[in-house]
Parts: structure tokens; sequence; C-alpha cells
């Protein structure tokens, strides 16, 4: 959803500015904000700096909760899948070096813990 990769969005001509890098993930703060108040009541009046919803409805509403999967590595990405995401990949090199996601899972769980503990955990990935 943020991107962090300026040539991937310059290729689509879909670049949103360098001042998007700083605050991206408080844009999708308040992008997941408004969804988890849609998919949870049908409806949403939330108000922010990115949006504005006045009595926006969905319906008919999804059946199943909202699953959020991030992939940040950053220490903001880290935070922000602690306090929003059920799962956040947590990327380590190597298939057969399963303790190469020994640091990266322990950010995260640190991020967790420091933001606010989740039911969901890190979500290892090798290359």
């Amino acid at each position: 959803m943020t991107g962090w990769q300026k040539p991937e969005y310059d290729q689509m001509g879909m670049w949103p500015g360098d001042d998007y890098f700083a605050s991206r993930y408080d844009y999708l703060t308040e992008y997941v904000q408004v969804l988890r108040d849609l998919w949870g009541t049908g409806r949403s009046d939330f108000k922010g700096d990115y949006f504005t919803m006045n009595d926006c409805r969905v319906s008919p509403r999804p059946s199943q909760p909202m699953k959020v999967i991030c992939a940040g590595q950053s220490d903001a990405g880290m935070a922000f899948s602690a306090q929003h995401a059920d799962y956040n990949f947590c990327f380590g090199k190597g298939v057969n070096t399963p303790t190469a996601f020994a640091p990266t899972a322990a950010r995260m769980m640190q991020a967790a813990e420091k933001n606010r503990p989740r039911r969901g955990g890190p979500m290892c990935c090798s290359w």
C-alpha cells in the first residue's frame, strides 16, 4: 500500500511526490482506520488529514474481519505493523538458514511490545 521505491511509482506515472515518503505511514494509518470502520460497522464519519468520511456507508459488509498484512522492514514500518497489522513479513536470506530470520523477527516482536501487542505476529519469508 505505501511502497518505498520511487521507480515503481514512476513507471506508472503514480509517484505522489517526495513528501509522501515521509508521511506514508500516517496516510496508511488513516486508510486502515477508515476500512476498519466500514468493514466493522458499515459506516464511517472519520475525519483526518488525508481522509474525510461523511456518513460513508458500505453494504453488504464483508462477512470476515479485515486482515492487514504488511512487509515493513524499517522501524516505522514495523511500528505500523505492530499497531495495525495482523502479520508482518520478516525477510531472511537463505531457505536453509532459518536463523537468518531471527534478527528481523526479534525487531518485529520488540516493536509489538513497544507499540501494542497483537494477536498476530511475524510471517517469515526467504529468498
